[in-house]
């Protein structure tokens, strides 16, 4: 999809290069090198969640270290190889974190006021194409009194890219919209279809000239399942999005589909 490349080591004795995370199935964000010039840490995207990694230079063997949340592409690391970073949990919106080993802790509290906030319930989620079986993932943001078998009105939004991917966490931001709509009524379904990152160089570049085929396939299969567990009310779905999300989105107000509603944001409308 001209967004996707291969991240490598370059020997410039050998002229050989080394691709980094070559087996792994997660997109790496950010990396930097250590200290002992051997190996690196890394920033990567796996499923739902990002994580730190552990990098060996001269293999390009990828091994998972810890999952955050939030949605971040970039750290600072100190020579004892103590991380900083921004991060947020589901219930707290960005701050910085810093982690030493394995385990980290937030530093700061910009925003207490959100603690008196009743925030919407949000849940990971999968389904199956219907075109070839892939196994499908996405996040659903419900109102804080949303009930079992009620129907609810809703928002699929759909991320930009197509090369990223929506992540566990605070979900509340100018384009970031779920808590603010779970908060007024709404239940918003956030989907990774192919061509999002965390599944691996294969599932990013499949839908490589075929914006709005299979990808639009893999978010309506999508509203189909929650439709038939009866979370969405099929009657009252809109879709929108930014970037890729506001081409997505332009593209279902013109093709057959549930969504009574399209809201572009800076979508390219003519390719």
């Amino acid at each position: 999809n001209g967004i996707t490349g291969t991240v490598a080591i370059h020997d410039l004795a050998s002229a050989q290069d080394t691709p980094l995370g070559k087996d792994w199935n997660g997109s790496l964000r950010d990396l930097q090198w250590r200290s002992d010039g051997r190996s690196l840490t890394g920033l990567g995207f796996e499923d739902l969640s990002p994580l730190f990694v552990d990098v060996d230079a001269t293999s390009g063997k990828v091994t998972p270290r810890f999952a955050i949340k939030g949605d971040p592409y970039e750290f600072s690391q100190a020579g004892d190889r103590t991380l900083a970073f921004v991060a947020s949990t589901r219930q707290q919106p960005e701050e910085v974190w810093l982690s030493s080993g394995n385990k980290a802790r937030v530093l700061t509290d910009t925003n207490p006021q959100v603690r008196d906030w009743q925030l919407g319930k949000l849940e990971t989620m999968q389904w199956r194409s219907s075109r070839d079986g892939t196994i499908l993932q996405g996040l659903l943001m419900l109102p804080a009194d949303a009930r079992p078998g009620h129907p609810l009105k809703a928002l699929v939004q759909i991320h930009g890219g197509p090369y990223d991917a929506w992540s566990d966490g605070w979900l509340g931001s100018w384009h970031n919209w779920a808590q603010m709509l779970a908060g007024h009524g709404y239940a918003v379904f956030m989907p990774n279809p192919r061509g999002s990152d965390g599944r691996g160089d294969a599932f990013a570049a499949a839908n490589a000239g075929d914006w709005g085929g299979n990808d639009f396939q893999d978010v309506l299969d999508g509203v189909t399942a929650l439709e038939a567990k009866r979370i969405v009310d099929p009657g009252h779905v809109a879709i929108g999005g930014w970037s890729y999300g506001g081409y997505l989105s332009a593209w279902a107000a013109g093709h057959a589909g549930p969504f009574k509603t399209a809201i572009v944001g800076a979508g390219m409308t003519d390719l």
